[in-house]
């Protein structure tokens, strides 16, 4: 084979096809990576130029090999162009190539792949062919014409520009990228060479096209250049300068989770040089932080945080994942390459952690102070206290030593109080650290510095070596020893362990350390002044809970009666009594006691004039001390067996109060002390009763305006006035709290009452009648148009001593007032004396200010309402007020099963009276005839003009023989007694009458007065002045 170059040479190019038909096809496996389709196409077109190649030597015919040739053309015409692109794409400017530039750049090449086909009818490629023998081998031999040589210098033309973009970005690329960047200007110049040789007839066989076979090395070495320096996974040069650049540490992994690229801080965290890690699987180069980052990197646009390494070695990074490239829509399940961005933030969190840390110890520390202060005895607290402390500050131990002076005056300190996390053994019942004389043991330099004020802090091996002795077998790798002071004197020291690792101590730390030690430091003097302080200030202690007590309770009695137990055991009195003044009435109310008086007093009552302690130092204005109690005469409240007695009254802004009574069973002799602390005392309860009155006052005025608000918005919801009457009283209940109340309205000089509530017998309450003016305390209100309160009402005004009103003993008169117009008033009553204060007369007046509102517009609703359904002429109802309330009666009856008649009266001959005597007498007529009407039937009776002279009588529960009787008592009484028309002028009339009763045909009202109309006309019919009955 190899002696016969025909078959030889042929199956060099077949071969030389499968290393660029296997590039191809992996390139074509990596997209969408930058450059890599274009490369495969540059290998594609390489392996179709090299199989259409060996089979055109193959082939023995013209015809055959032209037709190779035609198919040759397309990988002639794609490789060098795909090369092109794929030297822009891979130095990243891949930007340049839009799609328009590119349509422009292949057009020779499309031109010379169809001109190639076509050449039979044009010849612009070759003509000629002809086969040649040489070396062996029949060949093809053409001349090439114009556009062969178009194309090819075209071809060349691109092939130099990206071999010379290629030089320039070899230059300014370091490290491997020089390597790859070499071997892709081998790619090219190598097959230039062979197309140069085949093209000007210079090769060793002339005609034979060497461009494939010189293609082959650079196969080879690409092959070696994607398996060794992982060509076609390495990041885009576009990429990188703005990556180097970049501070924080970048990795570009592939899918298959290859390192693309490092720059030079990832370099450094991964402790590889970037030639050895290129291409290398991320997991091998680092393992440590491929377990860390591995799992975010399928994750799309991950921003996190992670932790690499453990320890004091361990790194914080905030983690950024993102694509390197966005995939086309065809190419969107296949996945990008990912970059990784770590940004250390170690120290940052370190920081973070420390002021955490410290946020954490200050809190605790005041936690602390807050415990301290809480409690007398501190001392309890510590080992809480320190327990907090402790793990605020994250440290092993945490303990305290306290100072004291042998007779020597020598310095020792022993460890008192100490809290130990459970990984250290707990050192207080160490009993070498209990009394240690501390400039005999070694800890001179503590003695020294901390008696100053001075921090002793640092790494124990760092230590002199006293104290490194004196903590040997101790655990502590570093302490921080922090002094106390008390009183400006050195009292012991707080020692912070660390017994995990040697930990430097921040400022921050230290100065929290020093807060805490003074926090210690104010409590052992604030409870040594507690000590010092307690036999000397117990008074003022008891005193400043009583204020303490007064500020704290809610409720008066509860304050009171702790008061009077607290100021009762100050003195040591035998009896404590507090009471309430009542300026109005002059009387005092007990309400707290202590002693053994306690459970009676606070029910003893007092009569206005009864003489009291209360009253009397009330009177005075001052202390009252009375040594002898039995000198004073007819003292009422005052409590049994009392010998001496201290009387301190309750003033505050110069407004009485009430009293404090201090009382004993035996002869006192009051001391000024004792006599000041009890003033001091009452001044403070004087303030406090009077904080509870301002604050029951604001409820009290409060809710009654809440009341009277909505009492206001409830009796303005209706105008029907024995509803709005009703509504009125109910109301007025939860704005002045009454025994009985009542509403009177002026009617002709009188006031009627027209509502009451809370009367027994309110019958005749409502048939009262008050004459105006007259002896009677509503005469004062009308007249004065004022509110009028009456303590005693029955001493002024003997009515109020009658049945009907014996239960009135306060009386409050409030004048109702509309449009400026006396129109009547609200009597409100109390069965106990006093009831009504000034403040129950202003909210009774603006309450009743809205009730003359209301009363008024249910005035002028009922009138709006009488002048709807009454006929002015007569004063009966009109046809519309007839056939409303007859409906109304009408369906009540026949619900009820009860009988309902109507009755048609129309006057006879009515026309002619008119006519003869005027419309005006006519007029007068018909009053009377209505007038008659309303005469012969009850008050429960509807009468009605139904039209002209016509006037209906309905009568509920009325069968038709009553309905007979009465219909000819109305013709009787019309036919029998002349209408008087003036003293001149009388009229004898009669009338026709017609009658219905309901029955079975009859279901509504509107067909009983049409029975009762047919009735009427037949009676008219058959001669008038008659009844006619509609059965």
């Amino acid at each position: 084979m190899f002696t016969r170059p025909d078959i030889f040479v042929p199956w060099m190019y077949l071969v030389a096809a499968i290393p660029f038909a296997w590039l191809g096809l992996y390139a074509w496996r990596r997209r969408p990576a930058i450059a890599v389709t274009s490369f495969a196409q540059v290998m594609l077109g390489m392996s179709v130029w090299a199989v259409t190649y060996s089979l055109e030597l193959f082939s023995n015919s013209i015809s055959a090999k032209i037709f190779f040739t035609q198919i040759q053309y397309i990988g002639v015409a794609i490789a060098p162009l795909a090369m092109f692109f794929f030297v822009l794409e891979f130095v990243g400017k891949r930007h340049v190539l839009t799609t328009g530039k590119k349509l422009l750049i292949a057009v020779i090449p499309a031109l010379a792949i169809a001109l190639a086909w076509t050449n039979e009818f044009h010849h612009l490629m070759w003509d000629n062919a002809m086969l040649i023998e040489s070396g062996g081998l029949t060949l093809l031999q053409i001349d090439f014409n114009a556009f062969f040589w178009v194309h090819t210098l075209y071809t060349y033309g691109l092939l130099i520009i990206a071999s010379v973009v290629l030089i320039l970005e070899f230059i300014q690329r370091p490290g491997v990228y020089r390597v790859q960047i070499s071997f892709v200007i081998v790619s090219i110049f190598f097959p230039l060479i062979g197309s140069v040789l085949y093209v000007t007839g210079s090769g060793f066989i002339k005609n034979l096209d060497l461009t494939p076979l010189f293609f082959l090395p650079t196969a080879t070495a690409l092959s070696w250049a994607i398996t060794k320096y992982r060509l076609l996974e390495v990041l885009p040069l576009e990429h990188i300068t703005i990556l180097e650049n970049m501070k924080d540490g970048v990795i570009v992994l592939n899918l298959q989770q290859r390192i693309l690229y490092i720059n030079a801080t990832a370099e450094h965290l991964l402790k590889i040089p970037e030639e050895k890690a290129i291409g290398q699987p991320f997991e091998k180069i680092s393992p440590t932080y491929a377990e860390k980052l591995i799992p975010y990197i399928s994750q799309t646009d991950v921003e996190t945080e992670v932790t690499v390494g453990e320890g004091k070695q361990a790194r914080v990074y905030e983690l950024s994942v993102s694509p390197v490239t966005t995939p086309k829509p065809a190419e969107s399940l296949i996945q990008p390459d990912k970059m990784l961005v770590l940004h250390d933030i170690s120290e940052r969190k370190e920081t973070e952690n420390m002021l955490r840390r410290r946020e954490l110890l200050m809190s605790s520390i005041s936690l602390a102070a807050e415990q301290f202060l809480r409690e007398s005895v501190w001392e309890q607290n510590i080992p809480s206290v320190l327990e907090k402390i402790g793990q605020a500050a994250d440290v092993s131990r945490v303990s305290v030593a306290m100072n004291y002076l042998d007779d020597n005056n020598v310095v020792h300190s022993s460890l008192c109080y100490e809290w130990a996390s459970l990984t250290v053994t707990p050192q207080l019942d160490n009993l070498s650290l209990r009394h240690v004389p501390l400039r005999k043991s070694g800890l001179g330099r503590w003695e020294d510095w901390l008696s100053q004020g001075l921090v002793i802090d640092g790494i124990i091996k760092n230590l002199p070596q006293s104290e490194q002795d004196f903590y040997k077998d101790r655990e502590s790798l570093s302490i921080a020893v922090v002094p106390i002071f008390v009183d400006f004197r050195w009292w012991g020291f707080i020692v912070f362990d660390e017994c995990r690792y040697e930990r430097i101590w921040s400022a921050s730390e230290l100065e929290a350390f020093y807060l805490a030690a003074n926090i210690f430091g104010a409590a052992e003097a604030r409870a040594r002044t507690e000590q010092k302080l307690l036999n000397r200030q117990r008074t003022l202690a008891l005193l400043h809970e009583i204020v303490e007590i007064a500020l704290r309770a809610t409720d008066i009695k509860e304050m009171a009666n702790i008061i009077v137990e607290r100021l009762g055991e100050l003195v040591n009195a035998n009896g404590c009594f507090l009471t309430t003044w009542d300026e109005t009435n002059k009387i005092p109310t007990p309400i707290a006691a202590y002693g053994p008086q306690k459970d009676i007093y606070t029910s003893i009552q007092t009569k206005p004039g009864e003489r009291t302690f209360t009253e009397m130092v009330l009177q005075a204005g001052h202390t009252l001390v009375i040594e002898d109690a039995a000198k004073q005469e007819n003292i009422h409240q005052s409590p049994a067996q009392t010998q001496s007695v201290l009387v301190l009254p309750l003033i505050a802004e110069q407004k009485k109060l009430g009293a404090v009574i201090l009382t004993f069973h035996q002869s006192h002799k009051f001391s000024s002390d004792e006599i000041s602390i009890c003033e001091q005392a009452s001044a403070l309860i004087a303030l406090s009763l009077e904080k509870f009155q301002a604050v029951e006052e604001a409820k009290h005025r409060a809710v009654k305006s809440e009341n009277l608000r909505k009492a206001s918005a409830a009796i303005s919801e209706t105008l029907e006035p024995d509803q709005a009457i009703a509504r009125i009283l109910e109301q007025l209940k939860l704005v002045i709290p009454y025994d009985s109340a009542s509403v009177q309205l002026i009617e002709n000089n009188e006031l009627k009452i027209v509502g009451g509530s809370g009367f027994e017998m309110l019958k005749e309450v409502l048939e009262m009648r008050f004459p105006i003016p007259g002896n009677n305390p509503n005469t004062v209100v009308v007249e004065t148009n004022r509110p009028y309160i009456l303590g005693d009402v029955r001493s002024k005004y003997n009515a109020f001593r009658e049945l009907q009103n014996q239960h009135i003993h306060s009386w409050l008169g409030v004048p109702l007032i509309a449009q400026d117009k006396t129109i009547g008033l609200l009597a409100i009553d109390s069965s106990k004396p006093n009831s009504f204060t000034e403040e129950d007369a202003n909210l009774a007046l603006i309450f009743a200010n809205q009730v003359a509102v209301v009363l008024e517009n249910t005035r002028i609703f009922k009138e709006k309402q009488e002048q709807a359904i009454i006929d002015p002429l007569t004063a009966i109802y009109n046809r519309r007020g007839l056939i409303e309330l007859g409906k109304v009666e009408f369906e009540k009856s026949i619900n009820a099963n009860k009988k309902f008649s109507a009755i048609m009266a129309d006057v006879d001959q009515f026309k002619s009276i008119n006519d003869t005597y005027g419309h005006e007498v006519g007029d007068k007529v018909l009053e009377e005839f209505a007038a008659r009407c309303k005469k012969c039937v009850r008050e429960m009776d509807l009468v009605g003009r139904y039209g002209g002279e016509e006037i209906v009588l309905l009568l509920p529960n009325t069968d038709l023989n009553l309905g007979i009787s009465i219909a000819e008592r109305l013709r009787f009484l019309i036919a029998n007694t002349p209408f008087k028309i003036s003293e001149t002028l009388s009229i004898n009339l009669t009338a026709s009458l017609g009658v219905a009763c309901v029955d079975a045909h009859t279901l509504s009202l509107d067909v009983l007065i049409n029975r009762a109309d047919q009735a009427m006309y037949i009676a008219k019919h058959k001669g008038r002045n008659q009844v006619k009955v509609n059965v």
